[in-house]
């Protein structure tokens, strides 16, 4: 299989254009998890997704991008803000039918043969967070995960369709003494961006034999988006 792409596009400007590449790099790390799970019939995927809707990124939906019959695919929304956040979304979560919130996810050890998290793990916290959220799609999955994030270092941030915003927003976070703008709180308050070394750190500590390949899709020639690719050993 082969672990990267680049998108071509040409002639753009604005932050609308950005997006337009963003969802090129969707589509081509979704073709990449099709290849990753064997293109199997029967299947059973977790697509992990944020709610309130607004909050997730962009794009087709998974179960309208991969058109393949027999395949089951079900979603799970998290609150955004950090596992200590994380909701149950249906019934079985209202506290008035007598449900109550957890910081698990909402399933049986291995309920699911793959797991998909695309553009999530940098927006439900830091650290801690992406670590517990690996460690979840990973418990309930049979056969592995699939996790994509921007990568932090590409001069562009896709979120904004702006070049350094997301560097210059991050140096403002880790030094008290700079301005926190009205942008800063708007869009990246709850974003946290890896990098591939990042990515292998968090595959690095899950249980079990693993198999951990890291793939990338590039724009302007340079790494823009990552996808994790971890399956289990039997």
């Amino acid at each position: 299989m082969k672990d990267t792409a680049e998108a071509q596009l040409s002639g753009f400007s604005g932050t609308g254009a950005f997006e337009n590449v963003r969802l090129s790099h969707q589509e081509r790390m979704r073709a990449a998890f099709v290849d990753f799970t064997g293109n199997s019939e029967n299947a059973s995927i977790l697509e992990i997704k944020l709610f309130p809707p607004s909050s997730s990124p962009a794009g087709t939906d998974l179960h309208a991008s991969i058109a393949q019959p027999k395949l089951y695919i079900s979603s799970c929304a998290l609150v955004p803000g950090g596992t200590q956040a994380w909701r149950y979304t249906g019934a079985e979560a209202d506290p008035s039918n007598g449900g109550s919130a957890a910081r698990c996810l909402p399933y049986e050890d291995g309920y699911f043969d793959w797991a998909y998290c695309d553009g999530i793990i940098e927006r439900i916290g830091a650290e801690e967070e992406q670590l517990a959220l690996i460690h979840e799609l990973w418990r309930v999955s049979r056969k592995g995960i699939f996790v994509t994030t921007q990568n932090k270092r590409h001069p562009v941030d896709f979120g904004t369709g702006r070049p350094f915003v997301h560097w210059m927003l991050r140096n403002t976070e880790e030094n008290p003494s700079g301005q926190i703008t009205a942008e800063k709180n708007r869009l990246e308050k709850k974003r946290y961006l890896l990098d591939a070394p990042a990515l292998e750190k968090l595959a690095s500590t899950l249980p079990g034999q693993t198999s951990c390949e890291i793939g990338h899709v590039r724009y302007l020639g340079i790494k823009a988006h990552f996808f994790l690719m971890v399956s289990k050993k039997n």
